[in-house]
């Protein structure tokens, strides 16, 4: 009676390690198909706030001014000042953004 027993649980253990196998090429075969997602912003858009940032530090090392002068920092709806970087009427600010 205990053989009946052992070859049924082995064909039960080999159809379950078949189907394991299956399913594991299976999900193995569509993440490869998902890719990589990688977080983050788009690159082009990182190199546009990069050349942003590094005009406003270079415009602020060479006028020695934090744009308070150029009547450029404005308060936020917290109350926190921050830089206002269109100052587009300015003609000192001009010239450093168009000269540079």
């Amino acid at each position: 009676m205990s053989a009946w027993r052992l070859k049924t649980h082995s064909a039960i253990m080999q159809a379950y390690e078949a189907k394991l196998e299956a399913y594991n090429q299976a999900l193995a075969q569509a993440l490869a198909a998902a890719g990589t997602v990688i977080p983050g912003h788009n690159p082009l858009f990182n190199k546009q706030l990069i050349a942003n940032e590094l005009r406003r530090q270079c415009l602020t090392l060479v006028t020695s001014q934090q744009f308070d002068f150029f009547g450029a920092l404005e308060l936020s709806d917290e109350g926190y000042p921050e830089p206002n970087l269109a100052c587009h009427t300015d003609a000192l600010c001009t010239l450093f953004r168009t000269g540079f």
